[in-house]
């Protein structure tokens, strides 16, 4: 069993981080994928994490547990990239209001094509913090206990 350390700094740190990224991102007059990609992947790691840390901060969990946790959360994670990607291209269309739009359909499709890379990547990067998290927290060893009837001391169970 480890303890999952306090996560709140770092969901505030990791907003600190997407909030300004969007605001430079709308005001540019940009046509290529890779500012909405990376945005995408900011926005939807920054939801997993923030599930991550509302959900187990602070909790005790088994370390095989915690890892396929954090790696189904990564895998949740790059799902939504792509979708995410789709409608920060719709959104941008839409404010910008261009006579040529920023993004042509030809875009869309790239990025729906990008989907399993995307998907892999997230449960690498999640299945990478599950890890460090591991690694980071501490573990907790059974202590011995008393038998409440009899008094007597009884070993620790291996967990």
């Amino acid at each position: 069993m480890i303890r999952i350390p306090d996560l709140r700094w770092v969901v505030r740190l990791v907003w600190v981080v997407v909030a300004p990224a969007w605001f430079v991102w709308i005001a540019l007059e940009d046509r290529t994928l890779a500012p909405v990609m990376l945005l995408a992947a900011l926005i939807s790691s920054a939801f997993a994490i923030t599930g991550l840390a509302r959900w187990r901060s602070g909790t005790r969990v088994e370390r095989r547990r915690w890892l396929l946790e954090s790696t189904g959360v990564g895998l949740a994670a790059g799902a939504l990239v792509a979708p995410a990607a789709i409608l920060l291209i719709l959104i941008k269309i839409s404010i910008h209001a261009h006579g040529t739009p920023d993004f042509s359909p030809t875009d869309i499709g790239a990025v729906i094509r990008r989907f399993p890379v995307w998907m892999l990547a997230g449960t690498l990067c999640g299945e990478a913090l599950g890890l460090a998290l591991v690694v980071a927290a501490r573990r907790e060893v059974p202590r011995e206990r008393m038998d409440g009837d009899r008094g007597v001391v009884n070993p620790p169970h291996d967990a």
